[in-house]
């Protein structure tokens, strides 16, 4: 008898089978800058994981440029924000890591992106940094550990973007 329920309990808390994690979930709030950046930008992604094995956080390539596509026009860093060149600057943002739980109450998960920002025609970066951050989803978010396992991953990736938005603020950049 207490078998059954030991079992439901521990797949509640596991983190197996999550779904595919939402761009727009995934996008920074409340950013906003007004036009910081006269030029145009272009956002590519890579890394990240499609067909991913259990445990495996469901963060796609297309997933990130998305996400961060909306960010970057919701913040009006720049003036115009393309989906892909040629644009005044090329941003290319690759998933190097995201660290999830495979069960637990609080799950933390942790990713690490690299940030590159070019001009068109010139290898030499503008710009590059990698980004790590993190976030946790608590039991009072879900208590589906599976549901607590994407919002971990969601809420790492727009931390994120966040911060990659944050810095790009702060560069000097010629409009191109």
């Amino acid at each position: 008898m207490r078998r059954p329920a030991a079992v439901a309990l521990l797949l509640a808390l596991a983190g197996c089978g999550p779904g595919e994690s939402r761009p727009a979930l995934m996008a920074p709030q409340g950013m906003a800058y007004g036009p910081r950046h006269a030029g145009s930008v272009s956002v590519t992604a890579s890394g990240g994981c499609v067909d991913c094995a259990a445990g495996q956080a469901r963060l796609s390539a297309a997933q990130l440029q998305a996400a961060a596509i909306q960010g970057l026009r919701d913040s009006g860093l720049f003036a115009q924000v393309l989906a892909q060149p040629p644009a005044g600057h090329d941003l290319a943002l690759r998933i190097f890591r995201v660290d999830a739980p495979l069960f637990g109450f609080d799950m933390r998960c942790t990713i690490e992106v690299g940030w590159t920002l070019t001009r068109p025609g010139d290898p030499t970066p503008v710009w590059q940094q990698a980004i790590e951050t993190s976030h946790t989803a608590r039991t009072s978010d879900t208590f589906a550990g599976v549901e607590r396992v994407r919002l971990c991953w969601e809420g790492a990736a727009r931390n994120n973007l966040a911060e990659g938005l944050r810095r790009l603020a702060t560069l000097p950049l010629p409009p191109r």
